[in-house]
């Protein structure tokens, strides 16, 4: 497959999603004012993580298929960025009439640019598997903002019940035309950059709250001590999954996409709230079993979806080493039933957690070539 290069409008496009992934991860942050009320902070966060994450994932997967069909792509994407950043600045946990209204509006309005381009998309010159594609996309995405937008003729539990069914609608529908999605193809290495690229904004906002943290508390050498175990975890985790992007990626594999794209929901949103959960753990004022159901279970998603993706897309003749990854899995949850009886000061428990991705990352390799084995 031809190589595709991620292009400066596509970075510039990914800048806007800096402040709003900050903005969402705060909304766990804020949990450690409300220890009653974590499940719904929690809620909260899944419902506009996975509505941000597919705005995204909506125009770069329209880009990664048909960036050269359709003429002054820079207009749709700045007017997109203005509207997530009208949505990002209406996101709160409770919505009134007008946060409602304009947080609908921004989303319906990014929504609209994306289905225009695949409209236009369709009407070209182009072989029939694509321009098929793209008018069956044009017409899911179309049916689903149709039903987040008639969330406005109901009030109260309804509006949003309606609104974010259509979201859901609208993330779930093209699942049922997998097969369709075959006959064209994405461009897997610029796919992969491009999910890659958001995965480093979701491992900056853990840095983000680890700078918090020493800002916050002076010169505390607990602080530091926490910060230092929080920052090797990240970086252990970073490594992780940044070695199998490199070493591990088919990039000449033909795919609709949608498994490397779907994972990424649950391993971003998992990274996201570890970012979050830093920082709830330093505060300590939630029960300690939350924050290390948190913190175990962020990690673990991340470790399975990351194994399970590059696994599926790993390079033909390499041994996938699901034997290191089962016993490292079996680990953290060794670790994570000691943590539990034992209950070990906080910062501790960070540290037992680095010590699975160490297992990982050192020593020797999870993936190996097996001509390299025979040899």
């Amino acid at each position: 497959m031809k190589e595709k290069k991620v292009s400066w409008l596509e970075l510039f496009f990914d800048l806007v999603f800096v402040t709003t992934v900050s903005l969402i991860t705060r909304i766990l942050v804020n949990a450690d004012h409300h220890p009653d009320q974590v499940h719904l902070y929690f809620g909260e966060f899944l419902l506009t993580v996975f509505p941000m994450f597919w705005l995204w994932a909506g125009q770069t997967m329209f880009f990664n298929r048909y960036s050269d069909e359709i003429s002054h792509p820079t207009i749709f994407m700045l007017l997109q960025m203005f509207c997530l950043i009208l949505m990002t600045v209406h996101i709160t946990f409770d919505f009134d009439n007008t946060t409602y209204h304009i947080f609908l509006i921004s989303y319906l309005g990014f929504r609209a640019l994306t289905i225009m381009q695949y409209v236009l998309a369709g009407r070209r010159r182009l072989d029939d598997a694509r321009c098929r594609t793209a008018s069956v996309l044009s017409r899911l995405f179309t049916a689903g903002a149709i039903i987040t937008a008639s969330s406005i003729f109901f009030s109260g539990s309804w509006r949003y019940t309606i609104m974010y069914a259509g979201i859901f609608a609208d993330i779930v529908s093209p699942l049922f035309f997998r097969r369709s999605l075959k006959y064209t193809p994405v461009n897997l290495p610029h796919l992969s950059e491009r999910l890659g690229s958001f995965v480093l904004i979701a491992f900056g906002e853990s840095l983000v709250s680890i700078t918090n943290i020493l800002s916050e508390s002076g010169d505390s050498y607990y602080a530091m001590a926490f910060a230092a175990a929080s920052f090797l975890l990240i970086s252990l985790m970073w490594t992780s999954y940044f070695h199998d992007f490199e070493n591990t990626l088919d990039r000449h594999v033909e795919t609709n996409g949608q498994l490397i794209l779907y994972s990424h929901f649950l391993i971003l949103a998992a990274i996201m709230i570890l970012a979050a959960n830093l920082h709830l753990l330093f505060a300590d004022e939630l029960p300690r079993h939350t924050l290390i159901d948190f913190l175990f279970g962020s990690a673990a998603v991340f470790f399975v979806l990351k194994h399970g993706v590059f696994y599926h897309h790993r390079q033909s003749g390499l041994d996938p080493g699901v034997k290191k990854a089962a016993v490292i899995l079996a680990f953290m949850l060794v670790l994570y039933s000691v943590d539990v009886l034992l209950a070990p000061p906080i910062i501790v428990s960070v540290f037992l957690l680095s010590l699975c991705f160490a297992m990982e990352v050192t020593g020797p390799r999870v993936f190996h070539f097996r001509e390299k084995m025979a040899a």
